[in-house]
């Protein structure tokens, strides 16, 4: 009778692990189709290079897009995949640059991972871009000039 129990308790966890683990990844899923179709519509200019100045503020959106800033324009970078902190370190892995004051698309990474297109954005956009996914009356993420989760890199 014992072994039974522990049996379908160890079904039943595996099987709500499964689950959430699905809900997260259908999650992901749509935010990622959401940054996609606002690109689209908003239809933001492509640029394959960005001035660096010395130092850029960034703001992850998710492990797919960040929205980053040099003190001149801020832009969308994306990536070409999920780029999520090193799992077994839980730090961002170093960046690969050809050049120390430009981020070219395509050969450069930012945050460790690859860079597949580089968008400016207009302040309006970047506002729409933090509060992207967020429930009505949900407190909205803070803007420029307040201490935020924006980090300089340096």
């Amino acid at each position: 009778m014992t072994i039974r129990l522990a049996r379908f308790a160890t079904a039943a966890g595996l099987a709500a692990l499964l689950l959430l683990g699905a809900c997260a990844a259908t999650e992901e899923a749509e935010d990622a189709s959401a940054f996609r179709d606002f690109i689209e519509v908003t239809e933001l200019k492509s640029v394959q290079a960005i001035r660096t100045f010395g130092a850029l503020d960034h703001e992850v959106l998710n492990d797919e897009y960040v929205v980053v800033t040099n003190r001149d324009q801020d832009y969308l970078l994306e990536y070409w995949g999920s780029c999520a902190k090193d799992p077994f370190t839980l730090r961002v892995k170093p960046d690969v640059r050809r050049d120390a004051r430009k981020m070219y698309v395509g050969i450069d990474t930012f945050r460790g991972c690859r860079i597949k297109a580089l968008y400016e954005l207009s302040p309006d956009q970047v506002i729409e871009l933090r509060n992207m996914g967020m429930a009505p009356g949900e407190k909205p993420r803070q803007t420029r000039g307040e201490p935020s989760v924006i980090g300089s890199v340096r």
